[in-house]
């Protein structure tokens, strides 16, 4: 009896321990912020935050995240092609509250079109039916353009452009793939706003380029933005955001970050 009471405490003590391995080491499917509460929110209001939200189409569902940039003083655009450092490093070094990944980049390592980063240019303007945007800060306006600008401190060639005008482009991509997604938009009350689209059963999924304004428009309408322009950025493997306490890493090095700081 007694024996067999031993071996019953043994059985129990190590399905315990698996227990808590196990949850320890388990990722979130439907990951949500651990500090949420208002006391969190930055004084200054550079940062709003929300919970990851879901969105259905064509039988498909997909999670989103995102941050807004209420104060464009506060962001910067850090370059990373060279360096290709960690989205974690590179929020530690440059004490990012906030932060998402930029635009393409080549196989030697150099931006793909139009790039500056605080007045600096490290890329020139490329004639590309897909890069066929520009996200431009100057002085304290943040736009979302088709053509390039001038006495810009922050300009970033990418695309293909999803909303312009309010209206919704009908896009046609080859070879198009299901993966995430990095946006940029501009809203009703001329506020960035930035935000990674992705599938919450694979965090490396998301739609495809063709139906990705179909996704932000239903996003539009939950969310209650009144989307006036909008932008892909990088994707994929080489996407990553960062909210709070919460990141969504990349699989392969991004040529560059968006980085809101306090």
């Amino acid at each position: 009896m007694q024996k067999k009471f031993i071996i019953l405490f043994i059985l129990a003590a190590i399905f315990i321990g698996f227990f808590y391995f196990f949850k320890k080491n388990t990722v979130l499917i439907n990951p949500v912020w651990q500090n949420n509460s208002a006391k969190d929110v930055p004084s200054d209001e550079v940062l709003d935050f929300s919970k990851a939200s879901h969105v259905l189409l064509d039988g498909r569902g997909y999670s989103y995240l995102y941050f807004i940039v209420k104060n464009p003083d506060k962001l910067v655009l850090i370059p990373n092609f060279s360096e290709e450092k960690s989205t974690q490093k590179i929020k530690e070094e440059n004490s990012c509250i906030a932060g998402i990944n930029g635009g393409f980049y080549d196989e030697e390592n150099k931006p793909l079109g139009r790039f500056i980063s605080e007045g600096r240019t490290y890329g020139d303007f490329i004639n590309s039916a897909l890069f066929n945007g520009y996200l431009s800060v100057i002085k304290n306006q943040v736009m979302i353009t088709t053509k390039p600008l001038q006495d810009e401190r922050i300009s970033l060639q990418s695309g293909p452009l999803l909303i312009l005008d309010g209206s919704l482009v009908n896009l046609s991509i080859k070879n198009d793939k299901y993966a995430r997604r990095s946006v940029a938009l501009i809203t009703g009350k001329n506020e960035l706003v930035f935000m990674t689209v992705f599938n919450s059963k694979d965090l490396t999924a998301g739609p495809n380029l063709a139906n990705l304004p179909l996704v932000i428009d239903l996003i539009n309408n939950q969310e209650k933005f009144f989307i006036k322009f909008a932008i892909n950025l990088d994707g994929g493997t080489a996407s990553a955001i960062y909210v709070d306490n919460f990141v969504l890493s990349e699989n392969s090095h991004i040529g560059s970050f968006f980085c809101l700081k306090k």
